[in-house]
């Protein structure tokens, strides 16, 4: 949001006007009016009080005919909220304090209509609205095909009255790791291979394939899964990958594929030969990746092709480009 931060010095009330200046640094935007050298100071100042009044929910003028008295320098600020305008929502020193010289007022203003920012850059969207108290979510969307940071979205639309904040769905080139690149922390599988594989006749060049114990097993109890674990570090946001039965499978084949991050399943899925599923799947903020593949009838491998975890380029520590970048 974007807060407009207005110093008055109270002994400028009788005297000359300041020079303003105007300037954007993160959330805020400050415009700073100075009292001249030469202007007179008030002939008599109260005594002060010991501690700071809360001045929270009074309005601006009640806090400033409070405080005129002291000769105290005030720092005004705004920010959107469903308070009257002008009334003081926040200050600092807060209330109780012991007594400053100096405070800042954060005053409630009214939110101004939504301005059309679709199809500009995140940052220029950003400084826009920032600049205008607007609260900013950003929503990234995975791709190479258009600019990073391009706004494809906005919510609401240009024009709503009365939003306090912005959401924008953003293009991002996505940072890649394939699951084939990556070490298993643990597995416990009938058979794991990485590297080419062809499933319902697509090949793949980075597959992952996991075969599961058949009916053979030597146990009295069920048959287990084939399980594989990965260590995302908190750091990505997309799974993305197709999985179908390898080709040498028998035709008779039935497996069931299970997704895990941190003990939430992402997925369950049963696979039948000559089948293929898409799958792109959200693990923001997951620390382990659990794979289950369990058969069910016949014998079979089961594919992951072209598995892939996406994260953005400020959340991921050692990056691998997209294929994008390294065309």
């Amino acid at each position: 949001m974007a807060i407009v931060s207005i110093s008055i010095s109270l002994a400028s009330c009788s005297a000359g006007t300041g020079t303003g200046t105007t300037s954007s640094q993160g959330k805020e935007s400050s415009t700073s009016t100075s009292t001249p050298a030469d202007s007179p100071t008030p002939a008599k100042t109260a005594k002060p009080p010991q501690v700071e009044p809360d001045l929270v929910g009074q309005s601006y003028d009640d806090a400033l005919r409070f405080l005129s008295p002291y000769n105290v320098r005030i720092t005004k600020k705004s920010k959107i909220a469903a308070d009257t305008p002008g009334t003081v929502i926040a200050q600092e020193p807060v209330g109780g304090s012991p007594f400053s010289q100096s405070i800042t007022l954060t005053l409630s203003v009214s939110p101004p209509a939504v301005p059309d920012v679709k199809g500009k850059t995140f940052d220029e969207a950003e400084r826009q609205l920032k600049q205008l108290g607007f609260t900013l979510v950003e929503e990234p969307v995975f791709e190479d095909e258009r600019t990073d940071g391009y706004v494809s979205e906005q919510s609401p639309p240009a024009g709503t009255e009365n939003a306090g904040q912005v959401k924008l769905t953003v293009v991002r080139h996505p940072v890649v790791a394939y699951l084939a690149d990556k070490a298993p922390v643990s597995k416990e599988v009938y058979q794991y291979n990485v590297g080419s594989a062809k499933a319902n006749g697509q090949a793949y060049s980075h597959a992952m394939s996991i075969g599961a114990y058949g009916s053979n097993y030597s146990s009295s109890t069920s048959t287990p899964p084939a399980v594989v674990e990965f260590d995302l570090s908190r750091e990505y946001r997309k799974l993305v990958t197709e999985i179908a039965l390898e080709d040498r499978s028998s035709s008779d084949a039935n497996q069931k594929v299970e997704i895990y991050a941190d003990g939430r399943q992402l997925a369950a899925e049963t696979l039948t030969f000559g089948q293929t599923k898409a799958l792109s799947l959200d693990v923001t903020k997951a620390l382990r990746l659990r794979i289950s593949v369990t058969s069910l009838t016949g014998s079979g491998t089961v594919v992951f092709g072209d598995a892939k975890v996406q994260g953005l380029q400020s959340e991921v520590s050692t990056t691998t480009p997209s294929p994008s970048q390294t065309s």
